[in-house]
């Protein structure tokens, strides 16, 4: 029986060009095309003159984004992911920045992961594709079971914040009612796709603002795959 060559251990392991092995169509170039595309000046900001150099802002979006799609949402996990994987290799230039380097990024520019979701949603549409917003949502399930006549009533008197009011009596009407009946078709499988898909079944930081962070790059990345799916975004 003869046998293909082997050696793990020559010098030039890796091709000249990594879509020879990932594919042109594979999600680490078109995470990587779109994130080119977005307006990065507001992390540019964020750093001052003083202090080592730091990576580049494109760098720490694509692997992070990229991350999430695939439902690497731990910083030790992806800190492992971009010394084994070729694809976060990629992104990275061959870096690799350390765990408390990835976690300070986040912490330091949450305005600015913020309006990536913003520009991903404004360039889908820019592009002629299909984009779901979601306007409010219910901020507590005894207000959601109140809105589907169903469940113990809330006092009048909890209710104080200006903001749920106006949910409440928007819910409320026949309008309000036909909408939230979409939730199913439209809002829960998104949910559904992060939890079961991507394993994201519960916020690895504490506290609201970094909760935030986390929530905001989870549907920066969900959008994404949903137009990396769609053969025009390819364009």
């Amino acid at each position: 029986m003869r046998f293909l060559p082997y050696e793990p251990d020559q010098a030039g392991l890796l091709p000249p060009s990594v879509k020879d092995v990932l594919g042109e169509d594979h999600l680490c170039f078109f995470v990587h095309r779109v994130v080119e595309r977005l307006d990065l000046s507001g992390f540019e900001q964020d750093y001052g003159e003083e202090g080592p150099p730091a990576y580049a802002p494109a760098l720490m979006v694509k692997v992070w984004l990229y991350a999430y799609a695939l439902g690497v949402t731990s910083s030790r996990r992806l800190e492992q992911r971009m010394r084994e994987d070729l694809a976060f290799r990629y992104l990275a230039g061959g870096a690799t920045p350390d765990h408390w380097t990835r976690n300070e990024f986040q912490r330091q520019h949450r305005r600015a992961i913020n309006d990536l979701f913003t520009q991903v949603l404004e360039w889908a549409r820019a592009a002629g594709l299909e984009a779901r917003a979601i306007e409010g949502y219910v901020p507590d399930s005894n207000l959601a079971r109140a809105l589907k006549g169903g469940g113990r009533r809330r006092r009048a008197g909890r209710l104080h914040h200006a903001e749920q009011r106006r949910m409440r009596q928007r819910l409320r009407s026949p309008a309000g009612r036909a909408v939230y009946q979409r939730r199913k078709a439209i809002i829960e499988p998104v949910f559904g796709v992060q939890k079961e898909q991507r394993g994201m079944r519960r916020f690895r930081l504490r506290g609201l603002p970094k909760v935030a962070v986390e929530m905001a790059l989870a549907a920066t990345a969900y959008n994404l795959t949903r137009r990396w799916s769609h053969p025009r975004a390819l364009a």
